[in-house]
């Protein structure tokens, strides 16, 4: 990431329901610049984008928010007579039904609205679990509405129209997701869900309650397995819990490594680690109505509940975190959740991205767990790659140790500029995840960006920090190196503070789609001052006032010893 505070210089760190189908003409709340067009064949994975010559729009299944360019994204606009145009983003061109040509091929790109409406769409929500899905419908010929089409290849397919006297499918129910991944919704449409609470495994049937100190034990119902988090101080010793037993049926009765539990009493745990295991079954007199194994961790136990497959756009879902000491029952929050990462996305085991919301499934909700921040945002890095499952948290936290803090600092007292973590147990929909390092997010909070500060009337606004992602490889994201072969010769492309992205930078804050102005500026000036376009004299000049040399030269020691090859240009810095 990049950010940039401009206090006293300018330097650069581096730093879910039952589906519904319910007809209506849609209201979209369209509150960001530009939006990805994923599929619900496809669980909302990958986008609509232009294609070559024969096949002017295409799907790509494998497209994301972490691989999507501008070119990739479209501005959807309501127009005065309720239809919808969809403008690429790049290039400026519409989307066009022409009604002369093979329905598969049928939507083309125009460098200009039509007077005929074959550029305007009619949009009518499918509202499926908690996301707003579309059909879109041609207003020239009401007829035809947009349809993915067979593969022309593994991954690519042909977006086209469908005849919509033939029932609807999936592939001709879209959704519109922003680069953050978050789905536009239908204003009359609230993103709540039923469904996901603790859940008693093999014991549901037959207890209304079984708790342990407060806690109710986290199930893995396919192995019949119950999970209890302790201190860590607790492993290697025997100690006492009290067991709250609700059974269904009054004769029923609960046993822990075969003796008998009365329902509000304490009940000893021998020398418990963390591979012992105790039985637990419920009896009617001599008959086992039901068992499992009771089992031991010092770490917290997430438990994730998601109606819907977990995609890169953001969806609703449950959320309950049981910290080890923590003693009261655990809260079950409102989610929204995504995959997170390209490649790890593509992974078996996912990571993920969370963001907590109140009761109504649309306000943020703050939450500190295992003694960090209190926020809405937190990463859930699934660290598949690494057998040893801790390079990512070590190296973080090494940086968090030794780097140099950036030169405003002093000022602001709160700021980290890196992430904190722990290491938890996940449970996806009642089954064992594997474990998992819970992050917090690196963002303007956390390295307490100055907010964007308004004069009275609100016409002057001063712009008091910043943020970029580097999301690709360019000549920008290396910092001008135009003699590296991947960019040999290349020049560094002009900005323009209309864009969010710049040469392979994402802005991410301020934020341009919720209408706060952004500036490119300090990062261009650092990129020339550091390309092989500046010579040697001017870059002794200003290498000090574009970059905060100190932060700098520790982040390059850094990625160094890691060998952290992506973060010479894909990385998060700081301006």
């Amino acid at each position: 990431m990049i950010l940039y505070n401009t206090m006293n210089k300018t330097g650069l760190v581096l730093l879910v329901l039952t589906i519904l189908y319910n007809f209506s003409f849609a209201s979209l709340l369209l509150t960001r610049s530009k939006y990805l067009i994923s599929v619900q064949s496809e669980a909302a994975n990958g986008a609509i984008r232009t294609g070559p010559a024969s096949y002017p729009l295409i799907y790509d299944s494998e497209l994301s928010t972490e691989t999507a360019t501008d070119a990739d994204y479209w501005i959807i606009k309501k127009q005065t007579d309720g239809t919808y145009t969809f403008q690429n983003y790049a290039s400026k061109k519409y989307i066009k039904y022409d009604n002369t040509i093979s329905d598969r091929t049928a939507l083309v790109l125009v460098d200009a609205l039509q007077s005929d409406k074959s550029t305007s769409f009619t949009l009518e929500l499918k509202a499926t679990s908690s996301l707003s899905y579309y059909i879109i419908r041609s207003a020239l010929n009401t007829q035809k509405i947009w349809d993915k089409r067979n593969s022309i290849s593994d991954t690519y397919y042909p977006v086209g129209v469908y005849n919509s006297s033939v029932s609807i499918s999936s592939n001709e129910l879209f959704l519109f997701s922003d680069s953050d991944g978050s789905p536009a919704i239908d204003d009359s449409f609230a993103l709540k869900s039923s469904f996901g609470r603790q859940s008693l495994g093999a014991f549901a049937n037959y207890a209304d309650s079984l708790k342990f100190d407060l806690k109710t034990p986290v199930v893995d119902t396919s192995k019949k397995e119950f999970f209890l988090t302790i201190p860590e101080t607790k492993m290697g010793t025997s100690f006492a819990m009290n067991v709250i037993f609700k059974p269904k049926v009054s004769s029923y009765r609960l046993y822990i490594g075969k003796q008998p539990v009365t329902n509000n009493t304490p009940f000893t745990f021998s020398n418990v680690s963390s591979s012992s295991t105790f039985s637990l079954e419920i009896l009617d007199g001599a008959t086992v109505m039901a068992s499992g194994t009771l089992k031991f961790s010092c770490l917290p136990l997430v438990q994730i509940y998601s109606e819907n497959t977990i995609s890169p756009v953001y969806n609703a879902a449950k959320l309950a975190v049981t910290e080890p000491d923590k003693t009261d029952t655990t809260e079950v929050m409102q989610l929204n959740i995504k995959t997170r990462g390209a490649f790890a996305a593509s992974q078996p085991k996912k990571s993920y991205a969370l963001k907590l919301k109140d009761s109504d499934g649309v306000t943020s909700l703050d939450r500190s767990f295992m003694g960090l921040r209190n926020d809405n945002n937190w990463i859930l890095d699934a660290m598949y790659i690494d057998p040893a499952r801790m390079r990512n948290r070590v190296s973080t936290d090494l940086w968090n140790e030794f780097a140099t803090l950036p030169y405003f600092s002093p000022s602001e007292p709160k700021l980290r500029n890196g992430t904190r973590g722990g290491f938890v147990e996940v449970f996806l929909n009642d089954s064992y995840n594997g474990l998992y390092c819970m992050t917090e997010k690196i963002d303007r909070k956390q390295l307490n960006l100055k907010k964007l500060k308004y004069n009275i009337d609100s016409t002057v606004v001063t712009q008091r920090g910043g943020m970029y992602k580097g999301s690709d490889w360019t000549i920008g994201t290396l910092l001008g190196k135009s003699s590296c072969d991947m960019f040999y010769n290349a020049t560094i492309p002009v900005y323009y503070n209309g864009s969010e992205t710049w040469s392979g930078y994402e802005n991410k804050y301020p934020d341009w789609g919720d209408g706060e102005p952004i500036e490119w500026k300090p990062i261009y000036d650092a990129v020339k001052v550091s390309s092989d376009y500046s010579n040697d004299a001017n870059f002794k000049a200003k290498v000090d006032a574009a970059y905060d040399m100190p932060v700098f030269l520790d982040y390059y020691l850094f990625i160094e010893l890691m060998l952290a090859t992506d973060n010479q240009g894909k990385v998060y810095k700081q301006i």
